[in-house]
């Protein structure tokens, strides 16, 4: 049975400017449960749902484990991106978060009488345990899907400057320019297309962690951007070719990327350690498992 192979940390695609990875038909990207399919998003019709911004790259994967149903959660990213524009805007957004903190409470709380009606203390008990892992999984879909949003956000952000830079007359004449005069007036960082810069998005130690939850058993991750360099940089010495490697699972990951085996290096290690972590937490389960984790190579191996 082939493996189930995930790339990360970006979730709606390659960002401008990044270094292109791999084509790897063989990996597919996490799809955060909006509206669509697997292969592309879709805007949804009526209703007074939002529109939801087609992806640029694919194949997805959509887990089964989701929370939210696509109409939920296109309205939680709609909510987010109100939340994000009002922060922007300098307006308090603390009492939308309070709003949505006491809502699901107060729902939790009405489903532990009903139990407690129904079946006594011990129904109760079994009914706060179901709430808790349900907020934890809407907590972690959450997180996904703000992901998503800062990355379109960071997209929106390159394709404008992209855009303001390729239109040097309207650029010219809006800064008011002379006539004689072009963009080589300007600053270099005005010329040029702004260049996307890592920093403004999500740590994928944070993708990673809110994903733990709705990625299958036996999964294998393909690292991309920071997490290729962070992982490189912090595990040099465990990592290792896959075509060589005996780590468990190597055989399987060997058979689902078939001739790309070649340009890819193998990282088997518990989550907590991918995650940066001392150690393991008991209310963290899946941090004590183990994962494997496929690296391109940067660069043509010595031996």
């Amino acid at each position: 049975m082939p493996c189930r192979i995930v790339r990360f940390p970006a979730l709606r695609g390659p960002l401008p400017g990044a270094k292109p990875g791999p084509d790897a038909p063989w990996a597919a990207r996490l799809w955060p449960g909006l509206p669509g399919t697997c292969r592309e998003a879709v805007a949804l019709r009526g209703g007074g749902l939002p529109a939801v911004a087609a992806a640029p790259a694919g194949p997805w994967w959509t887990p089964e484990a989701y929370p939210y149903a696509e109409d939920e959660a296109a309205r939680c990213l709609e909510d987010l991106r109100r939340l994000a524009d009002a922060a922007l805007a300098g307006c308090p957004v603390d009492a939308l978060s309070v709003g949505q903190s006491r809502d699901a409470r107060l729902a939790d709380e009405a489903r532990m009488r009903d139990a407690f009606a129904r079946g006594g203390d011990e129904a109760a008990r079994e009914a706060a345990e179901k709430a808790e892992q349900e907020r934890e999984l809407r907590q972690a879909q959450r997180l996904l899907i703000w992901c998503w949003l800062q990355e379109e956000r960071v997209a929106e952000l390159a394709a404008l400057s992209a855009a303001c830079a390729g239109a040097s007359g309207a650029v010219g004449a809006a800064l008011g320019l002379d006539d004689d005069e072009d963009l080589s007036a300007l600053p270099p960082e005005m010329r040029a297309p702004l260049a996307v810069d890592a920093g403004l998005l999500p740590d994928w130690r944070r993708v990673l962690h809110a994903a733990l939850p709705f990625l299958p058993a036996g999964a294998a991750l393909l690292a991309e951007g920071p997490m290729l360099e962070d992982l490189r940089d912090a595990f040099e010495d465990a990592i290792a070719p896959l075509e060589t490697s005996g780590a468990e699972d190597a055989g399987r990951l060997r058979d689902s990327v078939g001739d790309d085996a070649a340009a890819l290096d193998l990282l088997r290690l518990p989550v907590w350690r991918l995650l940066g972590r001392p150690r393991p937490l008991r209310c963290c389960p899946r941090w004590s498992d183990e994962i494997s984790v496929l690296l391109p190579r940067l660069e043509p191996r010595h031996e």
